[in-house]
C-alpha cells in the first residue's frame, strides 16, 4: 500500500463540460472565502473540464487577474449559439482544449509558477483494447496540457 504524505494537500475538480461555467463561479467563491495565498498551499487537479477549471484556478492564484472577467471573455463560449451544436456535446471538447491551451499559454507569458508538477489531471488512455486511466502532471506545451 502506498503511504499518502500527509503534508500535502489538494483540490480536485470534477469533469463535465456543461458544468464548466458553473465550477467557475465555485472557483471565484472559493478565491474569496479563503484566499488566494492559501489555496497557493494546494495541489490541483481535474477531470476533463475540471481539469481546465483547475489551470484557470491556478493561473489566478498566481496573478491579479479577476474570475470574472475571465468567465466573461471566455467562458461563456459554451453558451453561445455557434456552440451549442447538438447541445454543445459535439463542440464542449474543442472549447475545453481551445480554453486549456489558452490559459497554458498566458501563464508561461505572464511568468507565473509553471502548470507542470502544480496541475494534474486524469485521463483515459485507449490501450490494447480497453481504457486505462491515467495521472499526468508535467507537460512539454500547451498542446500537452489541452
Amino acid at each position: 500500500m502506498e503511504k499518502i504524505r500527509s503534508e500535502e494537500k489538494e483540490l480536485l475538480i470534477s469533469g463535465g463540460a456543461g458544468a464548466l461555467c458553473y465550477q467557475v463561479g465555485y472557483i471565484q467563491y472559493l478565491i474569496e472565502l479563503v484566499g488566494k495565498e492559501k489555496l497557493k498551499e494546494y495541489k490541483l487537479g481535474g477531470i476533463s473540464a475540471g481539469a481546465a477549471c483547475a489551470g484557470l484556478l491556478h493561473s489566478v492564484i498566481h496573478s491579479d487577474q479577476n474570475v470574472s472577467t475571465i468567465y466573461l471573455e471566455k467562458a461563456r463560449k459554451f453558451y453561445e449559439k455557434d456552440n451549442m451544436f447538438f447541445g454543445g456535446f459535439l463542440t464542449s471538447g474543442q472549447l475545453i482544449y481551445d480554453l486549456s491551451k489558452e490559459w497554458y499559454l498566458e501563464n508561461e507569458e505572464m511568468k507565473m509558477p509553471s502548470f507542470s508538477g502544480n496541475v494534474h489531471c486524469y485521463v483515459s488512455c485507449f490501450d490494447k483494447y480497453r481504457f486505462k486511466p491515467m495521472l499526468v502532471e508535467y507537460y512539454d506545451d500547451a498542446h500537452d496540457f489541452a
